[in-house]
């Protein structure tokens, strides 16, 4: 006989407005409202599409062979499907009717995954493996694409740094640069110059900072550099950086808000720095 499968979410994609997924004590969920995809807990934020993609277009349609690889209880810790194990994701439609209820073990093979309805002895292997896809971790789920600064947008961009300084205005046709008391006229294919507008185009961070602002209170008065950023329309954006506890990367201040700092990767903040050699 043929060996049958089946859905193993067993969900309409388009009844999905909430998703649950928790693991040791982490817990996340993401809520849909008029439509858009949020992170709502731990914190509100908006959230990494991609992530949220892959649920529904790998995780909410794997399938499983409707024969279990195993029905005893004693096997759930040799698959990671304890309660304390296993990642617990519980799926809701808008009412707030519970939908799914499974539990996800961890495989140590690459293409699939052990899995249990809750409530359930039977355990499947599903078709894929999912597990990382239903990431506990908050960072996994909020956008890191913070700031969008287009070249047309800029009437002047300027760094300050105790040891190098410079301005950069848009002109009618090309760009005036001036640096350690020169004065340079360039077109944006110039290297620098389409070095720092593509940094700007998307500030995408490599993490967020979550300890309390006085932690690092100190440094921001006496920043590593700032950059601003005059727009045609009249507003202004500051950039301040700072040494991070963490070699690889500077902490991002935005203007002055203080609720939020952004780990940057010293690759991206030093093209700022770097790069100004290249005119």
């Amino acid at each position: 006989n043929e060996e049958r499968e089946f859905n193993f979410f067993a969900v309409d994609s388009v009844d999905v407005a909430k998703i649950e997924m928790s693991q040791n004590g982490e817990k996340i969920v993401l809520a849909k409202s008029d439509d858009v995809w949020k992170l709502v807990e731990p914190l509100e934020s908006k959230i990494e599409k991609r992530n949220l993609e892959n649920i529904f277009s790998r995780a909410l349609v794997v399938t499983t062979s409707e024969i279990p690889v195993s029905e005893k209880e004693s096997a759930r810790e040799i698959y990671n499907l304890t309660d304390s194990l296993a990642t617990v994701v519980k799926i809701y439609d808008k009412s707030g009717k519970l939908l799914s209820d499974v539990l996800l073990g961890k495989s140590k093979q690459w293409n699939n995954t052990p899995a249990r309805k809750n409530g359930d002895n039977k355990i499947y292997r599903l078709n894929s493996n999912i597990s990382r896809i239903f990431n506990t971790d908050k960072d996994y789920w909020r956008d890191k694409e913070v700031l969008y600064v287009f070249p047309e947008q800029i009437q002047e961009l300027q760094l300050l740094a105790d040891d190098l300084d410079y301005k950069v205005t848009a002109t009618d046709s090309l760009w005036k640069v001036e640096y350690r008391n020169q004065v340079i006229n360039v077109d944006e294919n110039n290297d620098f110059l389409s070095s720092v507008f593509k940094n700007l185009k998307k500030v995408k961070v490599a993490k967020f900072y979550y300890d309390d602002y006085s932690k690092v209170a100190d440094k921001f008065e006496n920043p590593e550099f700032k950059i601003i950023i005059k727009k045609r329309s009249g507003d202004v954006i500051t950039l301040t950086f700072v040494e991070s506890d963490q070699s690889q990367y500077r902490l991002m201040k935005i203007n002055d808000n203080e609720d939020q700092l952004y780990y940057m990767s010293n690759w991206w903040s030093d093209k700022f720095i770097q790069r100004v050699k290249l005119i």
